[in-house]
Order: structure tokens, then C-alpha cells, then sequence
């Protein structure tokens, strides 16, 4: 019955995703009802269709095979309805284990992401800082080196002064020493 489900199912929607299909189609044989229900009808309603029967006499002449083994149409329609049930309970089961895979798999990057964010975060603000004391460094840096200049400047004014009065003074020593050797 499995082929026969996956074919008909794949049929009616080419699009299906075949390894969710053949999950689902298991699900549907495992919890098949006894008798000729949901299943049954669908099988033979597209086997009837297949034969180029349009679609209203196709489904007429399918429940009315099917309603000589009993089957009804309140029976047809709460055994589709089962079956939507599955669907529905096995749509929860999925996404509570895609939400624990994600947890697992997904959860521990999305942490690291954050993480990494704030640690973006926090070398963009010490950069910040830094970009700042650096500014400020090289203003220190204009200031020094400009006093370092003015006494430089200054420095080089007094050791001009002092030459010039220490030559001063030599020479004024040397003449009173020449004045004294000549006149005393």
C-alpha cells in the first residue's frame, strides 16, 4: 500500500518532498483503520481517475464500490478527519523536535553570536576610548614638544648670556693680569 499511497500523493502535488512523504505514508499504513476507509477510497478514487473519468462521476462510482463493504459517508469523512488528526499530532511532534534540534544545533551559535556582538561591541567602545587617549597623547605630545622647544629656546639664550659674560669676564681677567704684568 505504501508505493501505491506515495504514488498517489505525489501525483495529486509533484512538488512533495519525497523522504516527508514516505514518513508520512508510513504514519498513515501504522495507523490505517480497518476496513475499507480514507485510504481505500483515495486509491480507488484515483484509479478511476487515472482511466480519464472526470473527477465528480470518479468519486461517485468509487463510494458507491466502497459502500458495498459498508462504507458510509459520515464513515469516509471521520476517517479522513482521522487522518488530518495524524497530520495535526505529527505537525506537533515535528516542531517540537525541530525547535530541540534547533535548540541544540542552532542554539549554541546563536549564543556565540551574541557573544561575538558584545565583544564587537566592546573593542568598537575601547576603540573609542583609545582613539580618544591617542588624540589626546598627541596634543600632550604638541604641547611637550613645544615647551621642550621654548626651553630649548630659553637654555640656549642663557648659555649665550653666560658665555658671553664668562668671555667677558676672561678677557676683562686678561687684561688687568696683562695691566698688572706691564705696570706693576
Amino acid at each position: 500500500m505504501q508505493e501505491s499511497l506515495m504514488r498517489i500523493f505525489s501525483e495529486a502535488d509533484p512538488s512533495l518532498d519525497e523522504k516527508s512523504l514516505q514518513f508520512l505514508v508510513r504514519l498513515f499504513e501504522k495507523n490505517d483503520q480497518q476496513g475499507f476507509d480514507y485510504l481505500e477510497f483515495k486509491q480507488s478514487f484515483t484509479a478511476l481517475q487515472q482511466m480519464n473519468m472526470d473527477m465528480a462521476t470518479a468519486m461517485k462510482s468509487a463510494f458507491t464500490t466502497a459502500k458495498t463493504v459498508g462504507l458510509t459517508r459520515e464513515k469516509l469523512l471521520a476517517s479522513a478527519l482521522h487522518y488530518q488528526k495524524l497530520l495535526a499530532i505529527e505537525r506537533e511532534h515535528f516542531n517540537e523536535e525541530l525547535k530541540r534540534q534547533l535548540d541544540k544545533k542552532v542554539g549554541a551559535q546563536i549564543e556565540e553570536a551574541k557573544l561575538l556582538r558584545k565583544t564587537a561591541l566592546s573593542y568598537e567602545e575601547q576603540i573609542v576610548v583609545l582613539q580618544r587617549k591617542m588624540e589626546e597623547a598627541k596634543i600632550k605630545l604638541v604641547q611637550v614638544e613645544a615647551e621642550v622647544q621654548e626651553e630649548k629656546g630659553k637654555l640656549a639664550q642663557t648659555q649665550a648670556a653666560f658665555e658671553s659674560t664668562l668671555t667677558s669676564l676672561v678677557d676683562l681677567i686678561d687684561k688687568d693680569v696683562q695691566f698688572i704684568e706691564q705696570y706693576i
